[in-house]
């Protein structure tokens, strides 16, 4: 995840927008109707843009004049979220993003896709219009599964790496296992090592791979990889019912071992949290996400593994607010 020199907050409210800090992230989060299905989309908030860092700032944020960054476009289901936003070296802005949107009532399949925009950034400020996206295309499928959730970073000089959830097919009706996937690109526009070849990642938990692992967000820091992901649907899952946010290290970003948990015991709400979006800044780390899928709240950290909850941000009782995205 990178940081643009302002920050920005993604987030779902029937479309997806932003909020700006004022003062560098972009944190971005969804809001989700209740009734299903309906039209979601990704709307945005602004933040911090110069000056030292003060972790106290990202409580004010400011949401942009237009209603939505970006709608979902097909005649059925209509549900964008998940996203993810980097720069290409021709100076236009790519968005990822994740969830439905298809031509049949009957497809709820989850697919990753993208967008390019010339005019995310750059707009005249007296301009209040959103950004104008081409290029949309599904980018990554999970063979009619699961294809959700696309974390990216730089991995080596001309790769990325993209990180990102998927779901084997249910047995008898029952979940079998969510795993997170990865997949390589030198361009940021093709993708290679995706389903059917189960590239997954690989956790190693009392040298035990683990299973059960959703929404990744991976942050590449002085040589080591920082892998954030929480576990629901894990039938062992005891605590939250798997919306614990975890970390596990690595270096080579493909496997890695398992530390625990990011809040400390006595944490608000027994450490509840979700669609968690981590980055570095300065010394601090910083990570926003979701409180039982209805507020949007932040926390910080100095080691990027242990994390202090500094309150929520917004709060939507009788809306799902999730997948908070900064950049």
């Amino acid at each position: 995840m990178k940081l643009l020199g302002k920050c920005f907050l993604f987030f779902s409210i029937l479309n997806i927008g932003y909020w700006i800090l004022n003062t560098p992230p972009v944190l971005a989060f969804q809001l989700i109707e209740e009734k299903i299905p309906q039209a979601i989309d990704i709307v945005a908030f602004g933040g911090m843009s110069a000056g030292d860092y003060d972790p106290a700032k990202l409580k004010n944020w400011n949401k942009y004049s237009f209603s939505s960054v970006i709608t979902a476009t097909g005649p059925a289901l209509k549900n964008v979220y998940a996203t993810e936003l980097l720069k290409l070296t021709d100076g236009r802005y790519k968005l990822w993003f994740g969830g439905w949107d298809s031509t049949s009532i009957t497809d709820t399949t989850d697919r990753i896709q993208s967008a390019v925009s010339s005019n995310f950034l750059h707009k005249n400020k007296f301009d209040f219009s959103p950004p104008t996206w081409t290029d949309r295309k599904v980018e990554i499928t999970d063979n009619g599964a699961v294809a959700n959730d696309p974390d990216i970073v730089a991995f080596i000089p001309g790769q990325y790496l993209m990180h990102f959830s998927t779901s084997e097919a249910p047995v008898g009706g029952v979940k079998v296992n969510d795993r997170i996937e990865y997949s390589f690109s030198n361009d940021l526009l093709n993708w290679t090592n995706t389903k059917p070849n189960h590239n997954y990642i690989e956790v190693l938990k009392d040298g035990v791979v683990m299973g059960f692992m959703q929404g990744p967000d991976l942050v590449y820091d002085n040589g080591i990889y920082y892998a954030y992901f929480t576990n629901p649907g894990d039938p062992h899952a005891t605590k939250n019912h798997g919306f614990n946010i975890q970390i596990a290290t690595g270096t080579d970003g493909i496997h890695f071992n398992y530390l625990g948990e990011v809040f400390p015991p006595g944490s608000p709400d027994n450490g509840y949290g979700g669609a968690q979006s981590v980055a570095k800044f300065g010394n601090y780390w910083f990570m926003f996400y979701d409180r039982y899928m209805n507020a949007l709240a932040y926390a910080t950290s100095t080691d990027g593994k242990t994390f202090t909850d500094m309150g929520k941000l917004v709060a939507h009782p009788n809306t799902t607010v999730t997948n908070p995205t900064v950049i």
